[in-house]
């Protein structure tokens, strides 16, 4: 509808210079909230979830973007993880967003998980993220979020 969101699917070409790799799909840019959002849908392995979303996360720093949404409720069977893989892709997110990006999980209430390891891992790599059940949450906790 007649928003005024700057947005762009990452689905398009490449610019010249660029470097080569197969477009991000259902990654949308929001410049004018700061931010990305990432909705994957289908089935995917745990490994290719994890990559996609770091590199959404690295889509947001190089591009100034504070906030990224990653919105899990349209996966199917979504993959089972154990703590340490939970842990092992926090680590990883957490390089890729160099302490610049905070991250809003979306997921289907029954996967929240109470406060974990992972979570305090999150906050010790330098990783603000934080689950809801709705996107308005999500926005809503993003946008009062404020880098020191």
């Amino acid at each position: 509808m007649g928003r005024s969101y700057d947005r762009r699917n990452l689905d398009a070409p490449a610019a010249a210079g660029d470097e080569v790799r197969a477009p991000l799909a259902g990654l949308a840019i929001e410049r004018e909230h700061a931010l990305a959002a990432y909705r994957p849908v289908g089935s995917h392995r745990i490994h290719e979830l994890a990559d996609a979303i770091g590199r959404a996360i690295e889509t947001c720093r190089s591009g100034g973007l504070s906030g990224l949404i990653v919105d899990l409720r349209g996966l199917e069977n979504l993959p089972a993880t154990s703590s340490v893989d939970r842990f092992l892709m926090v680590e990883e997110w957490a390089a890729f967003a160099h302490g610049q990006v905070a991250i809003a999980f979306v997921v289907v209430q029954p996967i929240v998980h109470p406060p974990s390891f992972v979570r305090r891992a999150a906050v010790e790599f330098g990783l603000p993220a934080e689950m809801f059940a709705g996107e308005r949450e999500a926005r809503a906790w993003l946008a009062g979020f404020r880098r020191p």
